[in-house]
């Protein structure tokens, strides 16, 4: 496909996502479904609604990388058998018909997941590497060295930017490109009249593009569902020192306990929100962990989407058929 295709491709895509965006519905969770007094308010901003494929945060955190994809000839990414950066990456290829390569934590001889299939079906080449070769895929050398035998633009796990500098996405991570703009925007303007937004937090890129455009007065509150020995904690007191913000444990750590967030989640679809065991579901069972954080403040939550993953454990992926 010609660039100038391509292109053409993207704007009418994004277009329609942008509008999308102005018309996604805040849902109101009632405090005593979470475990709190009547003292508080606790909404949801349903991103999950957004789009089947790309929706919650990857929509957010693939924008930051938008126009180095497009000038791109191929994409490269890591990602685990169940991500959903993956699974975002892999059908936004599809529709653009550039090629991406998934450099995946797993080994090929092993029945592909639900997800994976999704990403082969959509064309993604998958590359499988041992945990030896995946601890590698922070370190920039490693990172430059992919992007070359692949011969495409790097994109770092879970939409983070790359270790080393490679195009305008690195350049204009402080203030976004052209669209990415807008839409960050409208997610901080959905902050206001809240105390505080919560957030499920894994690699800890979107929110460490939000930190910095937030009003001093709206707190984050980021539940941590990976279990980094504090890395993550001590990187920000750094980088974010004077910023309002706060991390919480979670009571599953990526996904180890998943089935007994089965219940919660099979609660949660009763009342129409679809919930999944990595991201979602721990943010709101953190709640009953974390009562101070929430009694007494409005709560913005964010909804992740990622709804795909639900199927690691059984259930339907609501909106699997739209693809």
């Amino acid at each position: 496909m010609s660039r100038t295709i391509t292109n053409a491709r993207a704007e009418e895509l994004l277009a329609s996502l942008l509008a999308r965006l102005q018309s996604l519905p805040v849902d109101t969770l009632a405090p005593q479904s979470l475990g709190l007094s009547n003292d508080c308010y606790t909404d949801i901003l349903r991103l999950d609604q957004l789009h089947p494929v790309l929706q919650g945060n990857k929509f957010f955190k693939l924008l930051v990388h938008w126009p180095d994809l497009l000038q791109a000839d191929g994409w490269v990414t890591p990602g685990g058998v169940w991500s959903n950066h993956l699974h975002a990456v892999a059908w936004l290829a599809q529709q653009l018909e550039i090629s991406a390569t998934g450099l995946i934590r797993g080994y090929a001889a092993q029945p592909l997941t639900a997800m994976l299939a999704d990403c082969q079906r959509w064309g993604m080449q998958l590359q499988f590497l041992d945990r030896k070769a995946y601890q590698q895929r922070y370190d920039a050398v490693w990172q430059r060295q992919q992007a070359q035998n692949f011969h495409g633009y790097f994109i770092g796990e879970g939409g983070a930017l790359a270790a080393f500098s490679q195009g305008s996405a690195n350049s204009c991570a402080a203030s976004f490109c052209d669209q990415a703009e807008q839409a960050f925007d409208w997610l901080i303007r959905q902050a206001a009249g809240y105390d505080q937004i919560c957030l499920a937090i894994g690699s800890g890129t979107l929110a460490e593009h939000l930190l910095p455009r937030l009003p001093a007065a709206v707190r984050l509150l980021g539940v941590q569902v990976v279990a980094d020995q504090g890395a993550l904690q001590q990187g920000w007191q750094q980088q974010f020192s004077g910023y309002n913000w706060r991390l919480l444990s979670s009571a599953a750590s990526f996904g180890k306990q998943r089935q007994q967030l089965l219940p919660l989640i099979q609660q949660w679809d009763q009342q129409q929100l679809p919930l999944e065991p990595i991201y979602t579901a721990p943010m709101l069972a953190a709640v009953t962990l974390h009562k101070a954080e929430f009694e007494g403040r409005k709560t913005l939550f964010l909804h992740g989407g990622g709804l795909q993953g639900r199927r690691g454990i059984g259930l339907d992926y609501v909106f699997g058929d739209s693809a």
